[in-house]
């Protein structure tokens, strides 16, 4: 059965408005048709509280966030740079360098690989399983197989990144986990933060309704 609606119109004072709202809202009176978006400052302040707390929550739902994601793609690029060196062992680079001798890396499929070439270079052959690495020492001018970049760190070095920043992508993973105890709470917040925003919303619309009158 349909209800007749009564409709209400109400001359309130200013500093009266906020809690005879929030009063109505409890008894789940208040219909004032509005925007969804916000209208002025003070609802554009709790639009973005609500959003950004909404992101939060949702955050600590998933376990992962902009910082996690950021640690992780932080851990696949170093462990992706130390496996690509990993083949060439460690050497002493200042011990090399007092030398004046250059090293120059290659790599070629096994099969591809022409031993006639030592006879020209300075050719060390480091791993020879599927492809051929190696390593060219001093001149390589004229060399017909074009050379990979040398390596910029030492395998040491980036092992070590990678155990550090393991140890942070873990501790951050962990720490998020723990938050998902406060999801009952920061739940009833944002509860709250809407039903603020609904009322300033409300709030507005009925001073937009009572422009012009007395």
């Amino acid at each position: 059965m349909i209800e007749k609606m009564s409709k209400y119109s109400f001359i309130l004072l200013p500093s009266g408005k906020e809690g005879f709202l929030k009063k109505l809202q409890e008894l789940g009176l208040v219909d004032i048709t509005r925007s969804e978006k916000p209208v002025d400052e003070r609802s554009s302040e709790l639009f973005d509280r609500i959003a950004a707390r909404k992101l939060l929550i949702s955050d600590i739902e998933k376990g992962s966030d902009d910082t996690l994601r950021l640690l992780q793609e932080s851990l696949a690029a170093l462990r992706a740079e130390a496996g690509s060196i990993r083949v060439w062992g460690e050497w002493d680079r200042e011990a090399l360098a007092r030398t004046g001798i250059s090293l120059h890396f290659y790599c070629v499929p096994a099969k591809k690989y022409n031993p006639e070439w030592e006879k020209d270079y300075a050719i060390q052959i480091v791993e020879s399983v599927g492809n051929c690495w190696f390593v060219i020492a001093g001149d390589n001018a004229g060399f017909p197989v074009k050379e990979l970049p040398a390596p910029t760190k030492d395998l040491a070095v980036l092992e070590a990144d990678i155990s550090r920043l393991e140890v942070d992508e873990r501790n951050y993973r962990e720490s998020l986990e723990a938050r998902k105890a406060e999801l009952p709470a920061l739940r009833r917040e944002l509860a709250r933060m809407e039903e603020d925003f609904s009322r300033a919303l409300a709030s507005a619309a009925a001073e937009g309704a009572a422009e012009g009158s007395l």
